[in-house]
């Protein structure tokens, strides 16, 4: 599927936030903004938080807590993920929970 990120760095209007959600729907694809804390889209079917998680177990930790905080169709949660190098893949390391 595709999947097309962009960095905002100024607030969207809801005009172009719903441009670039029916954009993504039209080309049957996935449309990630990020965004700086505090700014958001109206028109966003949902809102992540990423933060890291300091590990005492790993110098080098990648450890960090997703939290979706805006869900217009379902749950809201909170995941502990880590990034695997190797395997170049993203892993739960945690049972969903808020």
């Amino acid at each position: 599927m595709p999947f097309v990120m962009i960095e905002i760095h100024r607030p969207l209007t809801l005009k172009e936030g719903q441009r670039l959600q029916l954009a993504a729907r039209t080309g049957s694809s996935i449309g990630l903004c990020i965004l700086p804390e505090g700014m958001g889209s109206n028109s966003a079917e949902t809102r992540w938080r990423v933060i890291p998680v300091f590990d005492r177990q790993r110098e080098d930790s990648t450890l960090m807590r997703w939290e979706i905080i805006k869900n217009k169709t379902g749950t809201l949660g909170a995941w502990n993920v880590q990034w695997d190098p190797k395997t170049r893949h993203l892993h739960v390391v945690s049972s969903p929970g808020k």
